[in-house]
């Protein structure tokens, strides 16, 4: 997957490649919440990596999981 994408598009195209959408429907809050919590546990064990200033598991957040 290429970098830089929008998050709820990098959702929606892997629960297309999983079978739970088909192309162009809406995501589910759900199937949204679920992603989100895979999303932070995979930045709990990024937190191990990196510095003090910015681990991998904060970039995964920025990436991966909205500020609201």
């Amino acid at each position: 997957m290429e970098t830089n994408r929008d998050r709820a598009e990098v959702f929606a195209d892997l629960a297309v490649m999983s079978g739970l959408l088909k192309p162009g429907d809406a995501i589910p809050a759900a199937v949204q919440l679920f992603a989100e919590s895979v999303v932070a546990e995979c930045a709990v064990l990024g937190d191990g990596y990196g510095s003090e200033d910015e681990t991998a598991g904060d970039q995964i957040r920025a990436s991966l999981l909205s500020s609201e």
